[in-house]
């Protein structure tokens, strides 16, 4: 008998860039893997927490992930900055800490400003985004809110989300 191969991480390698998906069954660690990935995007790259959009079925699970991705941050900071790090930090922390010292530090910075602006990030569920998104750029039928009734404008607000 031989060992099956486990799929790749999406926190193994390369961040993926632009707008992705995460699809698999309860209790797989979506959680987990999309807060990571937020975190390694905002510790690896110029994104601002503010240009951050995470979007999720229920209420409980927009804050639990919040949540998570503001403990990753967190965790993510004190690593970093640590001189004798935990030696039980999750594999990709250890991948941020093993770079050159300078890039680390930027990474810090990164991860600081995150934490500091963290509100300005948007965790929502599907009807409360497109209902902020409603509500920012109006309607075109005053008379009638509708979600199905401006479905062109939430198609072009994500179109805009995602340049």
């Amino acid at each position: 008998m031989t060992a099956e191969a486990h799929p790749p991480s999406p926190l193994d390698g390369a961040i993926p860039a632009g707008t992705f998906a995460i699809e698999a069954s309860a209790g797989t660690g979506k959680t987990y893997a999309l807060s990571a990935l937020v975190a390694r995007h905002l510790a690896e790259t110029d994104t601002t927490t503010g240009s951050v959009l995470v979007v999720t079925y229920t209420r409980a699970a927009a804050n639990e992930l919040r949540s998570r991705v503001r403990n990753q941050l967190i965790d993510l900071g004190r690593y970093l900055v640590a001189d004798e790090p935990e030696t039980t930090a999750s594999p990709w922390m250890a991948d941020l800490r093993a770079d050159d010292p300078d890039e680390r530090s930027r990474r810090c910075d990164r991860v600081a400003q995150a934490v500091t602006d963290f509100d300005a990030m948007t965790v929502a569920t599907i009807h409360s985004f497109a209902h902020q998104v409603l509500t920012s750029i109006g309607t075109a039928d005053r008379k009638s809110t509708r979600l199905n009734s401006s479905h062109g404008y939430i198609s072009y607000a994500v179109f805009c989300l995602k340049k």
